[in-house]
């Protein structure tokens, strides 16, 4: 079993000029994950440092992370400005699915990034197990509708490559959650390590 967090530092190293886009997320999910030790951006704080910049849309979140003594400032996903420079990578977790236009924000981001630059997104995936069975066997209400879209390997490979990214690479993850007892983490160990398709995220990487 993979996890979202552990694949994205692997793209990553120390000196790499990191922008950090929806490093917040709701109040509430930033709250959880801060406190559980969780956050994705804490993971790529300890290993860039001054090297990352956060951005995101929420004032108020904005600032606790400059509080925290990290750098982020507030923008918008789909108009990222020019003025913060160009980076090594650009990193989007949870972010995708949220946007009205997600066509704008891959543009907006190939302009920030430097020749050969990365981008990193995570979305959840829609053909994951958990997904299909609340869903789509129990019908379960949409835990989520906040979320603007869904993604399929093939359609979040497609939209990169629709918006000049190239040599795009796809992983099948899960979210790192602490507190699950033991048994249920080996049991998934087994039925990942069967059919890693079945995990809940995708990690998309594609290159300028």
């Amino acid at each position: 079993m993979l996890y979202r967090v552990d694949c994205i530092l692997n793209y990553l190293q120390p000196n790499y000029k990191v922008l950090h886009v929806g490093c917040c997320g709701d109040d509430e999910a930033f709250e959880h994950e801060w406190k559980a030790g969780i956050a994705l951006h804490k993971y790529l704080h300890d290993l860039l440092g001054d090297n990352l910049i956060g951005m995101d849309i929420n004032e108020k979140l904005v600032r606790e992370l400059n509080d925290k003594g990290m750098k982020a400032v507030v923008a918008d996903a789909q108009d990222l400005p020019t003025s913060m420079g160009k980076f090594d990578v650009i990193v989007a977790g949870e972010l995708i699915e949220h946007l009205e236009n997600p066509g704008l924000f891959l543009r907006s981001a190939r302009q920030l990034l430097r020749g050969r630059g990365r981008l990193i997104l995570t979305t959840p995936n829609v053909l994951g197990l958990r997904f299909w069975l609340l869903h789509g066997v129990l019908k379960k209400k949409e835990p989520w509708p906040e979320h603007v879209c869904y993604f399929t390997p093939t359609a979040i490979t497609q939209l990169l490559e629709r918006e000049g990214f190239s040599n795009i690479t796809l992983h099948h993850c899960n979210y790192l959650v602490r507190r699950r007892f033991f048994f249920i983490l080996l049991l998934k160990n087994f039925l990942y390590g069967i059919f890693p398709h079945f995990q809940n995220a995708l990690v998309v990487v594609g290159k300028k």
